[in-house]
């Protein structure tokens, strides 16, 4: 309210209209404001997505490639003889070359024993390359005998006797993994199945041995 010249004249009528002016301007700030926030939030949530994907499809192809790189190798077989006697099949270096692969060598590193640390070397002789591996016995009980191995590949070899009714199951388990990526390959498109058959024909010869001892005494 304004006094001028003896009369009263009232602003409000004026601020009222600025005020009415003013209003359309300000909501079409909120609305601009309000539709940034949407779509800020759907790009965010979008490229959350996007980086979730992402890291999905990555772990999945990490999870794949670990898988390719890891192997193993069950078997077992029925010996009609004692624990004790396919045990020594194990621990005797010259009956150990009865069973092996032809093309696989075992030498002792030292004094040839399958005691708790004692180590040997295998090498698989080939006409081309004739690689070898470094083994230590890092579990050992009776009946029970496990090689870790260090080399191109990485791994254990894991004997057990158990005895039952008829003689003994003779269990192996070979676990590994081979750290290059090229021998890998190579390994699982031409070594895999022949790998687990002649493993399989290992356990075969070693029944054969195991049980002509017993034969033989």
């Amino acid at each position: 309210m304004v006094i001028w010249g003896g009369e009263r004249i009232s602003c409000r009528s004026d601020q009222r209209s600025q005020q009415n002016n003013l209003m359309p301007a300000r909501s079409k700030l909120d609305r601009g404001a309000a539709r940034y926030r949407t779509l800020n939030c759907f790009y965010h949530r979008k490229i959350t997505i996007s980086a979730a994907a992402i890291l999905y499809f990555c772990g999945c192809c990490y999870t794949a490639r670990e898988m390719l790189n890891h192997h193993v190798f069950e078997q077992s077989i029925a010996i009609q003889t004692s624990a004790a006697v396919v045990e020594q099949c194990l621990t005797d270096l010259v009956l150990m070359h009865q069973w092996l692969n032809p093309a696989l060598r075992c030498e002792p590193i030292g004094v040839w024993s399958t005691d708790l640390g004692s180590r040997s070397q295998f090498t698989i002789r080939t006409p081309v390359w004739s690689p070898s591996l470094q083994s230590t016995v890092v579990e050992r009980e009776p009946g029970l005998i496990v090689w870790q191995f260090e080399g191109f590949f990485q791994g254990q070899d894991r004997w057990e006797c158990r005895p039952v009714a008829t003689g003994t199951v003779l269990l192996n388990r070979f676990e590994f993994e081979i750290p290059n990526p090229l021998v890998n390959l190579g390994f699982n498109w031409l070594a895999a199945n022949w790998t687990q058959k002649d493993m399989q024909a290992q356990l075969k010869r070693l029944k054969q041995v195991a049980e002509s001892l017993v034969n033989c005494g």
